[in-house]
């Protein structure tokens, strides 16, 4: 009986110069995340996890982590699930 879903994400670094997380941030206090470093330089990759505790929820979930870094408006990840 799993009490924790977890979700990994990898994210890289296209761009033309090195892009800092300032932030992450989830509504929901049964999120928590890891961020293998802070810091993506050009051509780099990092990985994002993600825990949601489940404990709490039943059925149909919708949640949202929010990415705040240097390169201007949040990125926004979108986790649906079902917890039976």
């Amino acid at each position: 009986d799993q009490k924790v879903a977890t979700c990994t994400f990898i994210i890289q670094n296209n761009g033309v110069k090195n892009i800092s997380i300032d932030n992450i941030g989830h509504a929901c206090s049964c999120m928590s995340h890891k961020i293998s470093s802070p810091i993506i330089k050009i051509g780099e990759k990092v990985i994002l996890t993600i825990n949601i505790d489940t404990r709490r929820i039943t059925g149909r979930f919708n949640k949202s982590v929010f990415i705040y870094t240097n390169s201007g408006d949040p990125y926004i990840i979108r986790i649906k699930g079902i917890v039976q």
